[in-house]
């Protein structure tokens, strides 16, 4: 991992808010600041960081995916358990039906029938897996910004945790809405209402997941939530957008599950989740150039 920042450093100007941000993006113009995002993205290693964070990603979601099968088996929710199930398969790209995806499936069962233990090691598997990312993204937050210096170890992590906890949490609950919102409300039979409301909770939650995330992350004092919005919202339309080609390739693709066989589920998650990091992390570099564009004009 880069130790050393290349991208101009952002200095704090005063307190910046929403209002404020329209103002300074329609002065500079959407496409432009875009180009320089990019560009400071790429001064701060910004893919080495999103390859990072994607990998902490993949590794939260498996046992995250184990832990909540088996969280409905050992509570009797056969709904819930049958509708991951179904989604799981249903997803998992190419002619993969014995994959790595659906032991994990199958091993989320087998935890919750008398090994309680497991059950616990699961979440707790989770959940260091996500503190970590967002440590690892607190780190490329303050690149993206242009400094070099970090939080100490422990304040690192224990910010990273709380980040898990919150932003972490909801940005899952996302997740989980898009990806397996139909499933689950066939299951508990509500997807007249759910199947529509689920989409704008998902962006919502995306993009104040993201902003809070933003104003958090880097090690330096952050303009208002507000201000931050831009970035969140940026980084929200990439995602979709991202995350939309990626499920249209796997779709369209003959020879992917062929391919890769029992692994295809895991690279397609891996896949994606390098994508969410590069989403998350040129969102924050739009919301950095944006300051950078306040503070020079």
């Amino acid at each position: 991992m880069p130790t050393k920042t290349k991208a101009t450093e952002v200095h704090n100007t005063r307190e910046l808010e929403g209002d404020e941000a329209w103002a300074v993006l329609k002065r500079v113009r959407y496409v432009p600041l875009a180009k320089k995002s990019i560009q400071r993205f790429r001064d701060a290693s910004g893919m080495a960081y999103a390859r990072a964070i994607g990998f902490q990603i993949m590794l939260a979601a498996l046992p995250a995916l184990i832990f909540a099968v088996a969280l409905a088996t050992w509570t009797d929710i056969d709904s819930v358990r049958t509708s991951i199930e179904s989604v799981v398969s249903s997803v998992t790209p190419g002619s993969s039906s014995d994959g790595l995806v659906q032991q994990a499936v199958r091993q989320g069962e087998q935890n919750a029938n008398g090994n309680t233990l497991a059950l616990v090691f699961g979440g707790l598997a989770a959940l260091f897996s996500g503190t970590a990312g967002m440590a690892q993204f607190m780190q490329s937050a303050s690149r993206i910004y242009g400094t070099d210096q970090d939080r100490s170890f422990w304040r690192r992590y224990g910010v990273g945790l709380l980040l898990a906890l919150t932003a972490g949490i909801l940005l899952g609950g996302a997740f989980v809405a898009v990806a397996f919102g139909t499933g689950i409300a066939e299951a508990v039979e509500g997807e007249s209402i759910w199947a529509w409301a689920r989409w704008p909770l998902a962006v919502v939650g995306v993009i104040v997941a993201l902003s809070v995330l933003y104003k958090v992350a880097p090690n330096r004092d952050q303009p208002d939530v507000s201000w931050l919005l831009v970035g969140g919202i940026t980084a929200t339309v990439l995602w979709i957008l991202l995350s939309l080609g990626l499920a249209l390739y796997l779709s369209l693709s003959s020879t992917f599950g062929d391919t890769y066989g029992p692994v295809a589920g895991l690279i397609g998650l891996a896949l994606w989740a390098q994508l969410s990091g590069i989403a998350a992390i040129l969102g924050m570099a739009f919301a950095a150039q944006l300051e950078a564009e306040a503070a020079s004009g």
